[in-house]
């Protein structure tokens, strides 16, 4: 076959570039193509070449389009091969002209031609799924159909291709819309079809796309539709999270298992380092004019730094309990915890891992890293001996 190209590039006075594989043994259809492509787009950045020609033709859409129906490939998969093929990342182009010809067509054109041509010897083979599909599958198909199933399969590629770049435009648009450096905001009113394509583009862009399984996507898909809540392992180090609460699906890294502690007492004067590698610093101040106007200015950000009008310590410290409720400043009754901690997009992960901060002999919730501070105990002016608590997230 190379010696056969060889002659004819001769011939024509065309350059001539050989390849061989890298390894020795049997290989899947699947590996040969991915070191074809491979091979193709090195010697073409050397030559700074874009374009690449290439011959496949009808009976190649027909055999690719059964060979990925009966493995249940997407709108993607089904519309391929496609005339004109872009790859973003370097900007190569395969172009098939022949697409619109049938082998049968090619090799007539080439008889009339006098011009010859060479079968490649692992066609013959049936230890190929697209050689059973091209000997057996194709001829029994179109005596069943009794019509040109070639080119009616064609048509269904072009139209598929067509739906294909329809979505690929709604998917841009809402992508700007609804991604961002932290997450996804849920698209759970948006058909399931583009739903999955934005899901695939942005897992894409963290390099993550290709570590779900078919299955697993599926799932994924139909969570966010049914606006369930999910998380799913993306290896070792990450998981993707879809927070129904939040309204938002982001990955972080695979927390560790929350470690159990015991209520602690929190005096004033005293830090506390907790198991998250977080801190908790307890201390006695008093509020003078200037403080006063830097706390209600915002100055003070309540989510890591509180003062609470409480005279003295201690404080009792624990982890997060379901059902726990506070009354966040401005509030006019108390809420869940757990609300507070959704509106303020506290992720999930480490929601368990923040400490809750009581009042001696009360279990009612006074503060949580994160929130605001209690509308019960807040300042209202100048005061003497109030208490400042200070929190330092993990490191």
């Amino acid at each position: 076959d190379a010696l056969f190209v060889k002659d004819m590039t001769d011939r024509f006075g065309l350059g001539f570039v050989l390849g061989r594989a890298t390894g020795t043994g049997q290989g899947s259809e699947a590996k040969f193509r991915k070191e074809r492509l491979v091979f193709f787009h090195r010697e073409m950045q050397a030559r700074k070449i874009r374009l690449l020609l290439q011959g496949h033709q009808m009976d190649d859409v027909a055999e690719t389009l059964l060979m990925r129906l009966s493995r249940g490939s997407g709108l993607d998969g089904l519309a391929a091969p496609r005339p004109v093929q872009h790859f973003a990342a370097t900007g190569f182009l395969h172009v098939r002209p022949l697409l619109s010809l049938s082998r049968s067509q090619v090799r007539q054109a080439l008889r009339e031609a006098s011009i010859s041509w060479r079968e490649d010897s692992s066609n013959a083979t049936p230890r190929y799924f697209r050689n059973r599909i091209r000997e057996n599958v194709v001829p029994a198909l179109e005596q069943a159909a009794q019509q040109d199933v070639l080119r009616a399969m064609c048509r269904s590629r072009r139209l598929l291709e067509e739906d294909s770049i329809a979505l690929d435009h709604w998917v841009d648009e809402v992508l700007d819309e609804r991604a961002d450096a932290d997450g996804l905001n849920w698209p759970r009113d948006l058909p399931a079809a583009v739903a999955r394509r934005i899901l695939h583009r942005w897992l894409g862009k963290q390099g993550l796309d290709s570590i779900l399984s078919a299955d697993a996507m599926d799932g994924l898909v139909q969570s966010v539709h049914q606006g369930r809540a999910s998380v799913l392992s993306l290896g070792d180090r990450h998981r993707l999270l879809c927070d129904e609460e939040l309204g938002r699906i982001y990955i972080e890294e695979t927390p560790a298992i929350p470690e159990a502690w015991d209520p602690v007492r929190l005096p004033v004067g005293a830090s506390l380092f907790l198991p998250s590698g977080g801190s908790l610093c307890l201390s006695s101040v008093d509020v003078d004019h200037q403080l006063y106007s830097e706390i209600a200015g915002g100055s003070v950000d309540p989510s890591r730094t509180i003062y609470l009008k409480v005279a003295s310590g201690p404080l009792h410290i624990r982890q997060r309990k379901p059902g726990d409720r506070c009354r966040p400043l401005g509030m006019q009754k108390s809420v869940r915890l757990q609300d507070i901690l959704v509106n303020r997009k506290i992720p999930a992960g480490i929601r368990d891992q923040l400490p809750i901060v009581n009042l001696p002999n009360s279990d009612t919730v006074l503060w949580c890293p994160g929130c605001p501070g209690p509308e019960d105990y807040k300042l209202h002016g100048q005061s003497e001996s109030v208490l400042r608590l200070d929190y330092s997230p993990p490191a």
